[in-house]
């Protein structure tokens, strides 16, 4: 695609990137580039999308999926997607700093991929265009066991790197998918109240250590106890599935998509204004969990072990009573007071 903008952020990016000493017109030039690029894509964002904003709810089941089988789909993906890119646009217009222009070499190199195939998309989907639309870059979307090994060396020795931009960013900013799966992992056992679920020696069950959401998400419309979150249950669940598959193949999304799962994240972390009267009489501010509050506590204790009994399994033994006993699993609780959310009733 041939956007004057993103031709020239590109040429002064590269200049820049082989400049070892770069002048403060230099620098500035570079910095301009990048705001009228973001300026060029913001534009058409907002113009496509007629002022219409949506909430994290209305655009996480639309954007976080394993597959998309049908054109409208495909139209809704695309939709939905620039809206994304719009937000990350916007944060990067304001995030950009000309002190620290070296360091955006990777991040000028995925935006410009991540951006052109997005509009690519859009105009072929959603505006039927015909003709053919030739992309001037492209990245490798995965995540290799190369890659991983010069993350870990990076990490392993990051205090001698003498400065972020000899840093591979590339490799290392689609950790935050994992720092995304292991928070929900971390929130979600909180938010119910478990430590871990272990077999009758005591040792972990490997199965249900991404439990917590799957149990919240199919008990979300339960009639005997409550909980409310910022974020709707069925949400959450489907980012942690996403996040999750980062962590199985590797697949590097557009970076607008990763920035969306962070705003998710940082909106379900957000503590409340004020103290939230729980069980107790007493007003708790936590920051360690987010504004999510649970009525009738023991029965939510309940469901989550009849859940956990229901999943263990006992199909190939010919003595059903005797299989349940062998495969038993239990539930350790914290303290009420340690729960990863407000109590308001027990």
């Amino acid at each position: 695609m041939d956007i004057i903008e993103r031709n020239n952020l590109s040429n002064i990016g590269n200049q820049f990137d082989n400049n070892t000493s770069p002048t403060q017109t230099d620098r500035q030039n570079y910095y301009d580039a990048f705001i009228k690029y973001f300026d060029c894509v913001i534009n058409y964002c907002q113009t496509e999308l007629n002022g219409k904003t949506y909430s994290y709810d209305h655009i996480t089941p639309q954007v976080f999926v394993s597959e998309i089988k049908t054109r409208q789909a495909y139209k809704q993906y695309w939709r939905y997607s620039l809206f994304c890119a719009l937000l990350y646009l916007q944060f990067l217009k304001s995030y950009i700093k000309i002190c620290y222009l070296e360091r955006y070499k990777t991040l000028r190199l995925n935006l410009i991929c991540d951006i052109e195939l997005l509009l690519a998309q859009y105009e072929c989907y959603n505006k039927n265009f015909n003709g053919n639309i030739h992309l001037s870059c492209g990245a490798r979307k995965d995540v290799s066991s190369l890659d991983m090994l010069w993350v870990l060396r990076e990490l392993n020795s990051i205090e001698n790197i003498p400065d972020i931009k000899n840093i591979s960013l590339r490799d290392v900013k689609p950790y935050q998918m994992f720092v995304i799966r292991q928070i929900l992992e971390t929130l979600g056992k909180n938010v119910i109240g478990y430590d871990k679920i272990v077999d009758k020696n005591g040792k972990i069950v490997p199965k249900f250590t991404q439990i917590s959401w799957e149990f919240l998400y199919e008990y979300s419309k339960c009639t005997s106890w409550k909980i409310s979150t910022p974020i709707s249950i069925s949400s959450i669940h489907l980012l942690n599935k996403w996040a999750n598959s980062f962590v199985h193949s590797g697949y590097i999304y557009a970076s607008y998509i990763q920035y969306y799962a962070f705003l998710i994240i940082n909106e379900l972390m957000r503590i409340p204004k004020t103290p939230v009267k729980c069980y107790d009489g007493r007003g708790r501010i936590c920051a360690l969990f987010g504004d999510i509050r649970i009525e009738s506590y023991n029965m939510l204790k309940r469901d989550f072990e009849n859940y956990i009994s229901s999943k263990t399994d006992s199909r190939k033994c010919k003595f059903l009573f005797f299989c349940k006993q062998k495969k038993k699993v239990f539930v350790k609780w914290k303290n009420v007071d340690d729960v990863g959310a407000y109590i308001l009733s027990l």
